[in-house]
């Protein structure tokens, strides 16, 4: 079952992919998963360290 925030945006492993992957853009390597996806907040949790989970800003996620 899908997990959400407070926000109510989808909470998502680096590892998950879905059908509305598209990729950061400039990044040189790129794999269908949400750590190189353009709708997930994993680059700005960077600095706190925090990397094994974010979440998926897709505006039209279930």
């Amino acid at each position: 079952m899908p997990e959400y925030d407070k926000d109510g945006f989808l909470i998502v492993s680096e590892t998950y992919s879905c059908e509305h992957f598209e990729p950061v853009p400039g990044r040189l390597f790129c794999m269908k998963e949400c750590w190189y996806c353009k709708w997930s907040d994993f680059h700005k949790n960077l600095k706190s360290g925090n990397n094994d989970s974010s979440i998926c800003r897709y505006e039209r996620h279930e």
